[in-house]
């Protein structure tokens, strides 16, 4: 190869003479590759807004195909904020500081807690609380509405929409974002994938993570090597799982705190029906009839969707549901029934089709349903079996109907999918109920229209609900007798269960009386723990019978006090106005506990909206004890505007006991309004003893107005032993070194042993 010599000085003097034009416009260059770039970065931008934006709009239409009440309002005017139970004190020597005794706000426990577990039973509001959190975070609102610190991108997932079989210890990250993208169009689904796997390994997302009690108990160790996985990988997300009452303890191993959802108050339920009457536009009195019925059908303790469902039947026919579960059935049947006449033209074929579903799912412990098998139940539902004494040249005639039945049964698929919203779409390519008691209901209703064998699953944790809807629509006396005759376990779990059965069987059932004298039994012996003697209680209650009024004024008459005392709270809870005469004579009782219980239990029925109570009340807020006077005031408070009108008379009444008291029931109202009339009484009242009350009163008042940002946060960090100070302090006392780990353990355990009581009691705690 021979070198031209011309060609290679010609092109090193262009080199040069290029190398000098570039130089000499360097400033000029530079500027136009920056703008080039800034103009890349422009357009990666808008893409990746595209995308986040187009993610955020289909978790918004994700979390409305999950809210039951879609249909007659957005989740925003119903939605009720939520609070959590008090954690158990803290172990100590001393009383607790009743202020750690108060419930607990979303906000504290989102600020307490990076990883957190909310706690409750199905129905109770566990996956409403997390398309709250989905659609705030989605909104950039979290900071300014919960106060935490920065903003996250939310995944919404259930995790029976993970594939298991893709989870690996090395790639926790693909099969989670690949449950949060079920939702999202196929066409940006991988764009989307990207962005969220950024915002995980950035670690700037929340996880909100539902069904930890839904999924099959086998799948749990899967589940727990799965977020160590990425708690490891990925520590700083923050997550919330939902779960239920028990069966979290894996959780907590993983440094995750549990907190109980509190159920709906008084003035919740007062809430809702607010909401619900201007939904409809209707007017105060809408407003006291609704809320009266809902606090009824409360004083048996439903979860909240079932009085949600209670409020749909109110809209829609003006009356409540007459007996537990039936607001299920009115709401399915509003939901199934075809604009159109068809084969499945009415309620009970499609919950046919319905009940057959569910009843597979509950067979085969799962809840994700293909198309396919949608399709073949609705296929079951219209087969004909042809008489057997049918001729034999009607065979293919039936042969030629085949095609006909499937081209309908997938139209009528199709419907119950698109039209109904009781299936919902779950993980990659499958279905689902809208919410497990749906299911429950459905399933149990299949039973009752075919006679399926249901008795073999009754000891089942996961056919609870199944079971309970049952004992409502049919007779399941044999199963009553094959569980009150199963040994139970020392909390008498089978017995809290027939009660509950027993509040949706038929008046006249005859196993019922059964269930009632084994409840009678432990509610009135003496000998028993309190706490099973409390559970006795409610579960009487929960059996709503006829019969539960005589049972309870015969137990007002017993001779111990603290069956008395139940007996009376007990007749609260019924609340039946004839009863105020015998809760007022009551208030007499020598014992302090039944006492106490009298005044409540007035208290109760007057917030049901009975004029006697109410003014018992008043009798006693005028002439009783100031202790009395004051819890006489609070409870007035629960009495909605009358209640409230009284107080505010108190308020300017002479007596200065009266205006004292009155001034701890305006703390109780909550109100705006009750702050301004208690830093009157503060400033201009003549009575130091007023004042006084009022300042306090106003102090707690404003625990109650504070917002939610304000709230301190619990400590929900793990108990250490070697960190406890009443132990350190008890062992420095007997001479011994607490020191850590094991040491601490033997320290704990010799004050169990030796310790004076309050420092037992510490070391039980």
């Amino acid at each position: 190869m021979r070198l031209d010599l011309v060609s290679f000085v010609i092109g090193l003097v262009v080199g040069a003479v290029l190398s000098i034009i570039v130089y000499s416009r360097r400033e000029t260059l530079q500027r136009l590759w920056g703008a080039a770039m800034a103009r890349l970065r422009r357009l990666r931008d808008q893409l990746a807004a595209s995308v986040e934006s187009r993610y955020r709009a289909a978790l918004r239409t994700h979390c409305d195909q999950l809210n039951l009440t879609q249909a007659y309002a957005d989740f925003e005017t119903l939605y009720l904020d939520r609070s959590f139970d008090p954690p158990p004190a803290r172990p100590t020597i001393t009383p607790p500081d009743p202020a750690t005794q108060l419930p607990i706000g979303l906000s504290a426990a989102l600020r307490a807690a990076h990883r957190l577990v909310v706690r409750g039973e199905s129905g109770s509001g566990r996956t409403a609380l997390l398309i709250k959190l989905a659609r705030v975070y989605s909104d950039k609102q979290a900071q300014a509405e919960f106060g935490v610190v920065g903003e996250r991108t939310p995944l919404l997932l259930h995790l029976a929409e993970i594939d298991w079989a893709t989870v690996t210890e090395d790639d926790p990250l693909t099969p989670l974002v690949n449950a949060a993208t079920a939702h999202v169009s196929r066409l940006i689904v991988s764009n989307v994938s990207t962005f969220l796997k950024n915002h995980i390994q950035s670690n700037r997302a929340v996880l909100l993570i539902d069904g930890f009690d839904e999924i099959a108990p086998e799948l749990h160790p899967n589940v727990i090597q799965w977020l160590s996985a990425m708690l490891t990988k990925f520590p700083d997300n923050r997550i919330v799982v939902t779960a239920g009452p028990y069966g979290y303890g894996v959780l907590n191993n993983l440094g995750f705190a549990a907190l109980h959802l509190a159920p709906w108050t008084a003035k919740e339920i007062d809430q809702l029906a607010r909401r619900w009457v201007n939904v409809i536009s209707g007017g105060q009195k809408d407003i006291e009839l609704l809320s009266k019925g809902l606090r009824q059908i409360a004083g048996v303790a439903p979860v909240p969707i079932d009085l949600m469902l209670a409020a749909i039947d109110w809209r829609t026919n003006t009356t409540l549901p007459a007996k537990a579960g039936e607001g299920y059935g009115h709401w399915i049947d509003r939901a199934i029934r075809p604009q159109g006449s068809r084969d499945l033209s009415t309620p009970d074929k499609y919950k046919a089709v319905l009940g057959k579903i569910a009843w597979s799912t509950y067979q085969n412990n799962r809840i994700e349903l293909t198309y396919a098998e949608i399709e073949q139940a609705v296929i079951s539902a219209l087969s004909t079996p042809v008489p057997s004494s049918a001729p034999t040249d009607d065979a293919p005639a039936a042969q030629s109907a085949q095609p006909a039945r499937s081209a309908l049964a997938t139209e009528l698929a199709r419907d119950i999918v698109e039209r109904t919203g009781l299936l919902v779409p779950f993980g990659l390519n499958g279905w689902a109920f809208i919410h497990p008691r749906v299911a429950a209901y459905l399933a149990a209703w299949h039973v009752m229209y075919t006679g399926e064998a249901l008795e073999l699953n009754w000891a089942k944790p996961e056919w609870t609900e199944v079971f309970e809807f049952y004992a409502g629509l049919a007779d399941p006396g044999e199963i009553v007798s094959l569980m009150l005759g199963a040994s139970d376990d020392l909390s008498r779990s089978h017995l809290w269960l027939a009660a509950q059965w027993t509040g949706h069987a038929a008046p006249d059932a005859a196993w019922r009386s059964r269930v009632m004298g084994e409840l009678a039994r432990t509610f009135l012996q003496p000998d028993q723990y309190r706490h099973l003697r409390d559970r006795a209680l409610n579960g009487l209650l929960a059996t709503r019978d006829k019969g539960l009024g005589y049972l309870l004024r015969r137990g007002v008459t017993h001779s111990d006090p603290i069956a008395r005392a139940l007996a009376l709270e007990g007749l609260g809870e019924i609340g039946r106005e004839a009863e105020v005469p015998l809760l007022a004579a009551a208030l007499g009782d020598p014992a302090a506990e039944v006492h106490a219980a009298a005044l409540r239990a007035i208290g109760a029925i007057a917030a049901a909206g009975s004029n006697a109570a109410t003014e018992q009340l008043i009798k006693i807020m005028l002439e009783q004890s100031e202790e009395d006077r004051k819890l006489a005031a609070e409870l007035l408070a629960g009495c909605g505007e009358e209640g409230h009108q009284i107080l505010r008379e108190g308020a300017g009444e002479e007596d200065i006991q009266v205006r004292r008291a009155a001034a701890y029931g305006l703390a109780a109202i909550g109100q705006d309004w009750a702050r301004d009339l208690l830093k009157k009484l503060e400033h201009d009242d003549k009575q130091w003893f007023v004042r006084s009350a009022a300042t306090d009163a106003l102090s707690i008042l404003q625990r109650t107005l504070r917002k939610p940002t304000e709230e301190t946060p619990p400590d929900l960090s793990p108990i250490k032993f070697e960190q406890q100070g009443w132990l350190t302090e008890w062992a420095a006392a007997q001479g011994i070194g607490i020191g850590l780990g094991r040491q601490a353990v033997n320290a704990l355990l010799r004050a169990l042993d030796e310790g004076q009581p309050p420092v037992r009691v510490a070391a039980i705690d």
